[in-house]
């Protein structure tokens, strides 16, 4: 072999054991780490300095480390004017100042890595470090307590920025960054501390795109409507209900797609639409929510346009419904209701698939096995029909529509019958709920009934003392109670730029409904919305 070669290839086997001494391989077998690193406190930057001019600040651990999502973990109060440079290098992380950072004059500073470091084998997280600093001659002392709580479900809120500001401008939160900050634990708990004494405004946010200010519209907010007055001590606890502000609603879309139908829709609906058709008086109209879109029925297959008025509380949408080619008279009006089961005393309804102008009750039949029972009152209202008709207790029934039985809105329809089953229910196996409310105030309240955690009927209490919800299956329920300041029937978020707070909801337990039998439950509402435990 030529001499050359061989020095190459010794060169090269050099250079590959090298290579494998330097690769850093996860240890196999043994017990598994699951000890976080520990800090050195001789090898790290000081803690807890006054007049504080260094522009690094390292930190040294016991074992190799890396960093986990610091953009989102490492925060640093008061914000700062430009993102500082962090890095890890073996054992050592640094925390370096932008050359363009200006820290503020006699101010406590602190730097809180949330769960960044990390050791570099199991990923155990090194929690709670926090580097704390004064640019001045003392580290302030003052401490301020709370909780975050959803303002509707009354849960905890975790992961969530809480802030104070100096400035107490209104615009303040959403303009400039706040003077202290600090996050929510698992438990919706926070505490901001090494405060100085000074008056603050406070919120929390739900900071989608870590920019420390309110400005996405789908990031959920909290506030407290009044100052907050630090002092020498501060031990009262904070409670602040978050929420997402009722974005305005915006109409994206308005079409006629078949003849007779026209959907609108939205980004952000509102809650409550009133359709309005203009110089027609014959024209029949009725309206429905699908999700974000509105549905405006009619009956008029003949006009070359519509004009209709949309109108909710802030403004009014005026909408032209252009004539189309296709109409529903190419559509069966089919019956969407399956089986039922029902009290005797319950009307029977059905849902089509169009609005019913006709329904022929001498084409409905209602029979057992033994007798045929007269429909006696029907009602057509959209898509929906109301049959009542007498029924016996735990019994079932068939109720028959032939073809010619429902009309719709757009002629008579040809199609084969239709039978659904009815079985009648016993009215005692079923319960009641007797509601005492006891309140002193004028205002209204929006009671619900809860059950598997959805709202299956609603009361509103004004002025009556005694209310009841009936002939409910035996199970477990609760109740939600709405403080519904502006009366529209349902809960209501704040408002930041109107200083408004969430209308605040209460909740209550209930014992178990038993077959057969009257639950009665006392509404305190001094207690429940103005007592002790009403935060």
């Amino acid at each position: 072999m030529h001499p050359i070669d061989t020095k190459i290839l010794a060169f090269l086997a050099v250079l590959i054991l090298l290579a494998s001494c330097a690769q850093i391989k996860m240890p196999q077998g043994g017990i598994k780490d699951e000890i976080a690193p520990q800090l050195s406190e001789a090898g790290s930057t000081p803690n807890k300095q006054t007049n504080f001019a260094e522009r690094k600040i390292e930190f040294e651990f016991d074992e190799w480390i890396k960093l986990s999502n610091p953009i989102k973990e490492v925060f640093v109060s008061p914000p700062l004017a430009y993102p500082p440079q962090i890095s890890v290098r073996g054992k050592v992380v640094t925390f370096e100042f932008s050359e363009k950072e200006v820290l503020k004059e006699n101010t406590t500073y602190q730097i809180n890595f949330g769960k960044a470091i990390q050791d570099i084998t199991e990923g155990n997280v090194v929690e709670n470090l926090v580097f704390l600093f004064s640019t001045g001659d003392e580290i302030d002392q003052l401490f301020l307590k709370g909780k975050i709580l959803d303002a509707l479900t009354g849960s905890a809120v975790k992961d969530v920025v809480v802030m104070l500001y100096d400035n107490l401008s209104d615009t303040c939160f959403t303009t400039v960054k706040p003077l202290y900050l600090t996050r929510t634990d698992d438990e919706g708990q926070f505490s901001l501390e090494n405060l100085r004494a000074d008056t603050f405004q406070i919120f929390a946010l739900d900071d989608q795109n870590v920019s420390y200010t309110y400005d996405v519209e789908t990031e959920r907010v909290a506030f407290l409507d009044s100052m907050v007055m630090l002092q020498d001590t501060f031990m009262t606890e904070l409670t602040l209900q978050m929420f997402d502000e009722a974005d305005n609603p915006k109409l994206i879309e308005a079409r006629q797609r078949v003849q007779g139908l026209v959907n609108v829709v939205y980004q952000n609906r509102p809650d409550s639409l009133v359709v309005t058709l203009l110089d027609n008086d014959t024209t029949q109209v009725w309206q429905e929510y699908v999700g974000d879109t509105l549905k405006i029925w009619h009956n008029n297959e003949n006009a070359d346009s519509l004009l209709f008025t949309i109108t909710n509380e802030t403004e009014v949408d005026t909408i032209k419904a252009k004539k189309t080619k296709k109409k529903f008279d190419k559509y069966r009006q089919l019956l969407l209701t399956n089986n039922l089961e029902l009290l005797p005393s319950d009307s029977i309804v059905l849902e089509f698939t169009l609005p019913v102008a006709v329904v022929d009750t001498s084409r409905v039949t209602l029979q057992d096995t033994a007798f045929v029972t007269r429909i006696s009152e029907v009602k057509a209202e959209g898509r929906y029909v109301y049959l009542r008709g007498p029924m016996k207790v735990d019994n079932e029934y068939d109720l028959i529509l032939d073809s010619m039985a429902v009309t719709s809105w757009y002629g008579p329809v040809y199609k084969d019958s239709t039978s659904i089953k009815i079985k009648t229910l016993d009215p005692e196996t079923f319960g009641n709920i007797l509601l005492t409310a006891n309140k002193a105030d004028s205002l209204t309240y929006v009671v619900q009934l809860i059950e598997k955690e959805e709202p299956i009927e609603t009361m509103i209490l004004r002025d009556q003392t005694a209310f009841a919800f009936s002939d409910l299956p035996s199970g477990q329920y609760s109740l939600k109670l709405i403080q519904d300041l502006n009366e529209d029937g349902q809960w209501t978020a704040g408002s930041i730029a109107d200083k408004k707070l969430p209308e605040k909801t209460k909740e209550l337990n209930l014992e178990v409904l038993k077959a057969g039998w009257d639950l009665e439950a006392t509404l305190d509402i001094e207690t429940l919305f103005y007592g002790t435990d009403s935060k």
